[in-house]
């Protein structure tokens, strides 16, 4: 028996179980990877709440898609894959294929030969990384050593800053010129962000209404808009239950 890791509800990283599973045929198009190494990024661990840009269609679910594996086996029609060499997978939306196993069947089209001068570990873990700026910046924006290519709000996606996806619901407290609103509703806009605002009313019971009924998951604003906030969640005794991220705009 084959095994894999799984969860069976949107309770994170912490509800992850190891199971036994079947080993399942590589399909038309496809190809089976016996799993040497995977890798977990911010997606995955939001995906594992059911805060990412999309959402499983059952339980239980693998996660992750970087991983590093030897093809033992090949699916009909199947062209240029190598039977018994290292391949690394490509990330993708996987839904119920995802790399958390011994074994993997993948589409063909998602995977590429993994470095020769990495190991399974290092090569599974960088195509993220590699993909996410080589689409747009070689794909979209045709990079060439004559060309100049500004990047804006380039990090409102990443996991260690904004973290926006198309299931963020966005409250920009500021006037539009500042620091805050030069990139985010640009970026919000193009992830398919809610974006939320808050007209003249930036007092602290109109912002919580505002979260509450618009259901509000990330906030961005100056620290006198917040220790409003603060204080009016304090007269009243009550907490905000849906915001993830809290960003200010404000020195140390």
């Amino acid at each position: 028996m084959s095994r894999e890791w799984v969860i069976n509800n949107y309770s994170g990283y912490k509800g992850l179980v190891l199971q036994e599973c079947e080993k399942k045929n590589a399909g038309a198009g496809e190809i089976r990877l016996k799993i040497e190494a995977f890798a977990l990024n911010w997606g995955d661990m939001d995906l594992m709440l059911d805060r990412y840009s999309f959402s499983f269609k059952k339980f239980p679910a693998r996660i992750g898609m970087e991983a590093a594996g030897i093809v033992d086996q090949i699916g009909e029609g199947v062209k240029n894959i190598e039977l018994g060499k290292r391949y690394c997978t490509l990330p993708y939306f996987y839904y119920d294929k995802g790399a958390s196993a011994d074994y993997v069947t993948i589409d063909s089209r998602y995977v590429t030969p993994a470095p020769e001068n990495l190991t399974a570990v290092e090569s599974s873990s960088v195509w993220m990384q590699f993909m996410t700026a080589y689409y747009p910046i070689v794909e979209l924006s045709k990079a060439s050593p004559d060309k100049n290519i500004l990047v804006t709000a380039g990090t409102s996606t990443a996991g260690n800053a904004m973290n926006l996806t198309s299931k963020s619901v966005v409250l920009p407290v500021v006037p539009m010129f500042h620091v805050n609103a030069w990139g985010v509703p640009y970026a919000a806009s193009m992830l398919g962000c809610k974006l939320v605002f808050p007209g003249p009313f930036t007092d602290g019971e109109s912002i919580y209404n505002l979260i509450n009924d618009e259901g509000v998951n990330n906030l961005l604003g100056v620290p006198t808009v917040w220790l409003g906030l603060l204080n009016y969640l304090d007269e009243k005794d009550i907490t905000l239950k849906n915001v993830n991220s809290v960003l200010v705009g404000g020195s140390p």
